[in-house]
């Protein structure tokens, strides 16, 4: 199968020479030159989407909300753990991260118990 050389597609008529120096926030993403091959619904698609920032809450006390995030399986360490936990209180944003070498149940909540006697001892109670 031979493939031929198709000509860049422009979505409109403006001129985009200069597209290098143009102000990035300022640029329409339907004025750029679409590269040989590739559709425009392509590139359209594969475009970085706008954050929405939103005016999220956080909690006021510490450890009121812990959020965690089991992790894995990684490459071996040294230790021979193939998997992290990690535990992000709220309102600080303090983290930690527990290695496990297993992920069962059993070391995960022996996790946790060794987590929140910590919390514990900083004179807090995980919610």
């Amino acid at each position: 199968m031979v493939v031929e050389p198709v000509e860049p597609v422009t979505t409109d008529d403006k001129d985009t020479t200069d597209i290098e120096s143009a102000d990035p926030a300022a640029m329409d993403p339907m004025d750029v030159d679409i590269a040989p091959g590739l559709c425009e619904t392509c590139i359209h698609t594969k475009q970085q989407q706008k954050v929405i920032h939103t005016n999220a809450s956080q909690t006021s006390t510490p450890f009121e909300l812990v959020h965690s995030d089991l992790c894995g399986p990684i490459r071996h360490s040294i230790g021979g753990a193939q998997y992290y936990i990690i535990y992000i209180d709220d309102c600080t944003r303090y983290t930690e991260v527990y290695f496990l070498i297993t992920k069962t149940a059993e070391e995960i909540s022996a996790k946790f118990r060794h987590y929140q006697a910590w919390v514990e001892t900083q004179g807090y109670h995980i919610k």
